[in-house]
């Protein structure tokens, strides 16, 4: 989380030269006749890091870059048409949750796992209801076309699949 910015170096008073720089990162030599303490102090700089968001083809994130230990939250969650946002994972497949709290002492890589929408389509006609869960995006297979017996004098012929109560709208199975 830091890195090396510079050392200062403190002769006690009284005692020695006090020819040391003020700061430097240069070797600091101590002088034949220096009687007195010093003190080297080394100071450091916070340290920058990312955390970068694949949205495994959701909508983009901006990545976040902030000093080392502040606090961070979770972004807005991206979105993906036809899909749920469940979350953001430290690795590739989506097995471990990541807890946003501080920056890391590392840039890192987080990833959005995501859910397909599925879809409950009935085939239904008088007789009997077919009801098949579908997932967003995929083609719905045609089913098989029913058989009514006939009744008597009435003899039934089917005339295909609609998308509304009133069989008015054709469905259309290349959809």
């Amino acid at each position: 989380g830091y890195s090396f910015d510079h050392w200062t170096a403190e002769v006690q008073e009284g005692h020695g030269n006090g020819n040391f720089p003020e700061s430097s990162d240069e070797a600091v030599s101590i002088i034949e006749n220096n009687y007195g303490n010093v003190t080297l102090t080394a100071y450091y700089k916070i340290n920058q890091y990312t955390i970068s968001f694949e949205t495994n083809g959701g909508s983009e994130v901006a990545d976040i870059t902030e000093d080392y230990g502040t606090l961070v939250s979770a972004p807005e969650p991206p979105t993906k048409e036809g899909h749920t946002f469940e979350g953001w994972f430290s690795d590739e497949e989506c097995t471990i949750p990541y807890s946003f709290t501080t920056i890391p002492a590392q840039n890192i890589t987080v990833y959005a796992k995501w859910e397909i929408l599925k879809f409950d389509v009935v085939f239904a006609n008088a007789d009997v209801a077919a009801k098949n869960d579908v997932p967003y995006g995929s083609t719905i297979e045609r089913p098989e076309n029913p058989q009514k017996s006939d009744d008597g004098d009435t003899k039934y012929r089917f005339i295909g699949w609609f998308s509304d109560a009133g069989c008015t709208e054709v469905f259309d199975f290349s959809l």
